[in-house]
């Protein structure tokens, strides 16, 4: 039995949770419970004990990206699993913002590599694809080949004390190979939501993809990017789509009016059982 459990998102499907701007799964195997990204750290310990799901038994912490609303709770779960690995890209401490009308608003990691590790963090850091666990793995950096899907622009990073439109390259997804195919895991896909998916289906190529969960960043892009979104999904074989965190309402209504019953909200509370 695989058991994953939506901590923290931006809204809330059951009674007596919290939401945030932030994302959090809690993920149940044989082998053991992992954490695929913290949220922003406001609701994670309330919700998980709300849930019943307890962080003192979390194996592994894997890392999306950067961004605080995925990073932000760390340091409150290293209250409860210290030494526990945190599998990430090197680049994650990079500085990074988004560009606002009147000023730049800071999105990185809120602590420092150091403050981490003074908590209990052991950093494993990798750009490539790798097996985390058995029948758990992490894409690593994700090849940007199609067109159409183009990272936000109102996103920087700061390299050699200069500011530069950011690409994201630390930007990965889980997968976790199950009986019934491939359940991957998404924090933002700012490498574009076709190129992860495109990418993950080369690296297994006998196996189908079963359940998409999390966020797809498709709220803050042009319409364009997310109609061709759209048609490259209807062509795409899978069970289910949990949207989430940065899909955003109204890309989210569009996504169910095309491709019906596959479509759901994966927020908090939400509990997949395969």
């Amino acid at each position: 039995m695989i058991t994953i459990t939506v901590l923290c998102e931006n809204t809330v499907g059951a009674p007596g949770l919290l939401a945030e701007h932030g994302l959090c799964f809690y993920i149940e195997t044989k082998s053991g419970c992992y954490l695929f990204d913290t949220g922003q750290g406001k609701t994670l310990v309330y919700n998980a004990k709300s849930l019943k799901k307890d962080l003192s038994k979390i194996n592994k912490i894997f890392l999306s990206h950067s961004h605080y609303d995925h990073t932000g709770g760390l340091k409150q779960v290293l209250r409860y699993c210290r030494y526990v690995e945190i599998y990430s890209h090197p680049e994650i401490f990079l500085k990074r913002f988004a560009k606002e009308k009147t000023r730049k608003r800071d999105l990185g990691v809120p602590f420092s590599k150091k403050e981490l590790e003074n908590n209990g963090a052991i950093f494993r850091f990798s750009k490539d694809f790798r097996e985390v666990e058995k029948g758990i793995y992490l894409t690593g950096e994700i090849p940007r080949i199609n067109s159409f899907e183009r990272s936000d622009p109102r996103l920087l990073i700061k390299k050699d004390g200069k500011l530069l439109k950011d690409p994201i390259l630390d930007d990965q997804s889980l997968i976790i190979d199950s009986k019934k195919g491939l359940i991957v895991l998404l924090g933002c896909a700012h490498a574009g939501l076709i190129n992860t998916l495109s990418y993950i289906r080369d690296l297994f190529k006998e196996r189908p993809i079963y359940y998409i969960l999390g966020g797809t960043h498709l709220g803050f892009l042009k319409e364009n990017q997310l109609l061709l979104t759209i048609d490259h999904l209807k062509k795409l074989d899978f069970y289910k789509i949990g949207l989430s965190h940065c899909t955003g309402l109204y890309a989210a209504a569009r996504l169910y009016a095309s491709l019906g019953e596959r479509v759901f909200f994966a927020n908090t509370g939400t509990t997949i059982r395969i």
